[in-house]
């Protein structure tokens, strides 16, 4: 009866903070409050209270109370990530679901990615080209430059989703390789043929391209199984 009425109390709370009745950074109301505004005990309005932390929605600040909060992108990707991981889905199929969004959402936005952000493109394959000898700096700009990529769709939950598989699929194939040299001038290439396509809206030479850049990846996991 406890957790049913716990749940009921969570969700209105929720629905009043969705609804910007409670707004990021207001103070709940005391759980003595509360308590005897839904007429039911504090041990249930902790609970309450503690779904909604759970949930991001809430903070607690010890010694001063509990704050309406919103979930940031980061934490919902690290329980999206999370949540995949304890789903025991295989690499592979990660590595094949990136690939496809990403080509997906590439195609889709193409010809709406604008001049800055292709300058912005160029801007980071610059400096990973002069990191070529710092691999360590050189897969941070690579980082970057997929990040960049997929944040031309403008789209937050695409972003989101591709930026988490991303994440997920983030192995310095580089650092790992026998031939880093030789590794870093094949990723160059395909940035540099990235690049090319979004500038020229070539939706084939991009989805080659982006193919291409993928394969270690697909190799990787497949000598990991």
């Amino acid at each position: 009866m406890r957790d049913a009425l716990s749940t009921k109390i969570a969700s209105e709370l929720c629905a009043r903070i969705q609804s910007g009745e409670l707004k990021e950074n207001d103070k709940l109301p005391s759980e003595r409050i509360l308590a005897s505004q839904y007429d039911v005990s504090r041990n249930v309005i902790r609970e309450s209270i503690k779904m909604l932390v759970e949930k991001n929605l809430v903070i607690n600040i010890p010694g001063k109370g509990n704050y309406v909060s919103r979930p940031t992108q980061s934490s919902i990707a690290d329980k999206l990530e999370n949540a995949i991981h304890l789903s025991d889905v295989p690499a592979s199929e990660i590595v094949n679901a990136r690939q496809f969004l990403e080509i997906s959402v590439m195609e889709k936005y193409l010809l709406s990615i604008t001049e800055q952000e292709i300058a912005q493109l160029e801007e980071l394959y610059a400096k990973m080209k002069a990191a070529r000898s710092n691999y360590a700096l050189f897969w941070e700009y690579d980082t970057k430059f997929h990040l960049q990529l997929i944040g031309c769709s403008k789209n937050s939950i695409l972003t989101l989703f591709l930026s988490t598989l991303y994440r997920m699929t983030q192995k310095n194939i580089i650092m790992n390789s026998e031939d880093p040299v030789s590794a870093i001038e094949f990723s160059q290439s395909d940035h540099a043929d990235i690049i090319e396509a979004v500038k020229t809206k070539d939706r084939e030479r991009l989805c080659r391209a982006i193919e291409r850049h993928l394969a270690p990846l697909h190799d990787f996991y497949k000598e990991e199984v």
